[in-house]
């Protein structure tokens, strides 16, 4: 499990990132509010609620420091969301690719609840993982290119994230504490 301090530079770096790629291409202040709120909407829980927060409170300071060419980690640093230290180099591979899979899990469950098509899904999908750091982007896309598929099933059967992400792979059931397997 992350630790607090790392959970909000992650969710910082998120956020940093999506700003930088809309201001890139030339939305208004307005739109990118209203685009932050549709993107903590999709974070899981209870990291949503750290998204908001955030946005609510560093925007217009994010806002100020992507102006100036910093990076996320520069900027998340400077708001005190992260620590000087990078905190991915102390994540173990498999958290990372754990939270990847929870958070377009999440998205696809919300997305489908809230009358997307399946078909439109792969797109929103990979729109998610365009918002995502560059290095969870990659990661995003080559899990949404071999398990979406399978992700689908497991939605429509009404699984839940951590249940398909385990199953995938990808999550350790340790990680939760709240699986279990029950022999008859």
């Amino acid at each position: 499990v992350q630790k607090p301090q790392q959970s909000t530079c992650s969710i910082c770096e998120l956020v940093v990132t999506f700003v930088e790629n809309y201001i890139s291409s030339n939305g208004t202040i307005s739109e990118l509010e209203n685009s932050l709120e549709s993107l903590c909407a999709i974070v899981p829980a209870p990291f949503n609620a750290e998204c908001d927060a955030l946005v609510e409170a560093e925007l217009p300071t994010i806002i100020q420091w992507v102006l100036t060419n910093e990076n996320p980690q520069t900027v998340c640093t400077q708001i005190s969301s992260c620590t000087s230290a990078k905190k991915v180099e102390v994540q173990k591979p498999q958290q990372s690719s754990c939270s990847i899979c929870e958070l377009v899990v999440n998205f696809a469950e919300n997305y489908l609840q809230n009358n997307g098509t399946i078909a439109g899904l792969e797109k929103a999908v990979e729109g998610v993982c365009k918002v995502l750091p560059s290095s969870y982007a990659a990661e995003c896309t080559a899990f949404v290119d071999s398990q979406l598929p399978s992700l689908i099933q497991w939605i429509v059967a009404n699984e839940n994230p951590q249940q398909f992400c385990t199953q995938a792979g990808l999550c350790t059931s340790a990680k939760k504490g709240r699986l279990s397997v029950r022999r008859m």
